[in-house]
């Protein structure tokens, strides 16, 4: 479940605005052959009756927008040797055939995570990892659980391992720093796209970068986008927030 940047009042009581967070406590039923996850940690699991009670909790103030709670045919994959890496720990829900053959770019978690550590400081949450999901073409860094629809994983996989940077980036620019009103949204954005610069740098030379930063700034120049500090909202994630704030 995916609610940026206004859908989380529709499923519960809040106040939907990104400056106003909370702390988040998740208690989900489900069938016992399925999965119910949420941002956090799993603090309790029973199971009665064909059905399972999931339970999750997530002791760090966050925006409504970023709550996620996804029930479906997953497994809950530990990544052990991200996790060693990283010193964060790094789980990942997917699907039976992804979590039996990992995706390459899902294996590089762990060292992203040690990369953006030393340019933004310590990782701000308790756990990481994302979620699969069908029936979405996107992808949201919900806080803890980022969301990923599996087109981007297996239809669009050049883009796969850039977007793993762009969402965990935003553990820190978006999630911890969060936005004072949804104008400021190329702040988050900016940073994010950003980041996914400076691991092209790492992982490919300057070179590699350099002719990436020219290309993008001349498709968006060509198409003549608007600056970036006011988007419009029905138009709120244009791809001026993401590239001019850069």
């Amino acid at each position: 479940m995916v609610s940026a940047p206004d859908g989380a009042h529709t499923w519960a009581p809040l106040n939907d605005h990104p400056s106003d967070k909370a702390t988040y406590s998740f208690t989900i039923t489900a069938p016992e052959h399925l999965a119910a996850v949420a941002n956090g940690t799993l603090v309790e699991k029973e199971s009665d009756a064909g059905w399972t009670t999931w339970r999750w909790e997530h002791d760090h103030p966050m925006a409504s927008y970023l709550a996620t709670m996804d029930i479906g045919d997953f497994e809950i994959v530990p990544d052990e040797a991200g996790s060693a890496v990283s010193s964060v720990p790094i789980r990942n829900v997917l699907p039976p055939d992804l979590a039996s053959s990992i995706p390459e770019p899902l294996k590089k978690q762990g060292e992203m995570m040690q990369f953006l550590e030393q340019i933004f400081g310590p990782y701000p949450f308790e756990v990481y990892g994302i979620a699969v999901v069908g029936g979405y073409e996107s992808a949201l860094e919900n806080q803890t659980l980022s969301v990923f629809g599996r087109e981007i994983v297996e239809d669009r996989a050049d883009e796969f391992e850039a977007v793993l940077v762009h969402e965990l980036a935003h553990q820190w620019w978006g999630d911890a720093v969060s936005l004072a009103d949804w104008r400021d949204i190329w702040l988050k954005e900016g940073l994010a796209t950003y980041a996914e610069w400076l691991w092209l740098e790492h992982t490919e030379g300057p070179k590699k970068l350099e002719a990436a930063a020219r290309e993008e700034s001349d498709f968006v120049t060509a198409f003549g986008y608007p600056p970036p500090g006011d988007p419009p909202p029905y138009d709120l994630y244009n791809l001026s927030v993401y590239v001019w704030g850069r």
